[in-house]
């Protein structure tokens, strides 16, 4: 009994000490899990042309090197160039003057809005430049992080089933419940990764596109704080391009206001209309407050990769949540066939 003992101290003491050691790389080593998840699929389809997993692997590695990593980091580069220009111009109390006016004329009495708004404006402007920075910081030891992230994608892909085997093989649980675990986690995940994730890059993306039409400037600053909102339930993208488009339209430029309001509400938000629901079939969605908390808590904890990593961590507790739950009545169940068949 000693020796048990003393071997598990020892086992949780390397396992704290190892814990500790990994913290640096825990984005990046996070990330290449998520891709991997993303693109099994793929690599699994790609074993009838390429019979090698070793080879299946490197070539979805290399593929995500020059197709996603360098040119998201050229884009957070260009972004990081942008975020000052673009908040600075971003100034919306011309646009909250010219609503007040409106308002004073319609009530026949002032509403001190844009005093108000210009105030808060003002502030909240400030706070993001001071932050930027910083978040954009995170995105620091760029070189190192992605070579980790690519070189664990590898294994991912190669060895990622046979490793969740034989997690799922180790777990102290009853062989009967240990399907409802994986079932989900599956469910609770796939919900966040092609629910929100996708929808949320098909939304920036075609964001992306009108704010290029309607002549909108910092257009990767813009569509990048579109992808991020866009994570966020209920408001989403239309925080970003619906000021947008007033700022223009305050700005004197009807077209591109009026274009861009039109935009926004026939393609962009209806993306949550018409992708999201194929996207999410049979899949569990994350609690729209959980996904906000996910969003805001990610990008305070880990930097700009956040607004990712945030709503899965969060998934992936929810899917506990389920689970212990679907346990719990399973074991009632059980225990209620007995007792009926002893009676």
């Amino acid at each position: 009994m000693t020796k048990r003992v003393a071997f598990y101290v020892l086992l949780a003491l390397l396992a704290v000490l190892s814990a500790v050691m990994l913290v640096p790389v825990f984005v990046p080593v996070m990330v290449s899990m998520i891709l991997g998840y993303l693109l099994l699929p793929i690599h699994e389809r790609l074993g009838r042309a390429i019979s090698s997993p070793d080879l299946r692997a490197a070539a979805l590695v290399l593929l995500v090197l020059f197709a996603l990593a360098l040119p998201v980091l050229l884009v957070v580069v260009q972004v990081a160039d942008e975020i000052p220009n673009a908040l600075k111009a971003a100034d919306l109390s011309h646009a909250a003057a010219k609503i007040n006016q409106w308002l004073d004329r319609t009530l026949n009495r002032h509403v001190p809005l844009s005093e108000n708004l210009g105030i808060y404006l003002a502030r909240v402007r400030d706070a993001a430049l001071r932050a930027a920075p910083s978040i954009i910081g995170a995105v620091g030891n760029t070189a190192l992080g992605l070579f980790v992230m690519l070189y664990t994608l590898f294994y991912v892909l190669r060895d990622g089933k046979q490793v969740w085997r034989d997690f799922v093989l180790l777990l102290p649980l009853q062989e009967e419940v240990k399907p409802l675990l994986v079932r989900d986690l599956q469910q609770t995940l796939s919900g966040v990764l092609y629910g929100q994730l996708v929808t949320a890059a098909a939304q920036a993306l075609l964001a992306a596109i009108g704010y290029a039409i309607f002549h909108v400037p910092n257009v990767l600053f813009w569509s990048f704080l579109t992808l991020i909102a866009s994570m966020i339930p209920f408001a989403g993208s239309t925080i970003v391009w619906l000021p947008l488009a007033i700022a223009r339209l305050a700005a004197g430029d009807k077209v591109g206001g009026i274009g861009l309001l039109i935009y926004g509400s026939v393609l962009v938000m209806n993306v949550d209309n018409i992708i999201k629901p194929r996207l999410i079939a049979g899949r569990s969605q994350l609690h729209p407050v959980a996904a906000l908390l996910g969003v805001v808590g990610g990008l305070h904890l880990f930097g700009v990769i956040g607004f990712l990593l945030g709503p899965v961590l969060l998934s992936l507790v929810v899917a506990m949540l389920r689970f212990h739950r679907d346990v719990s009545l399973y074991e009632l169940a059980s225990k209620t066939n007995v007792a009926r068949d002893q009676t």
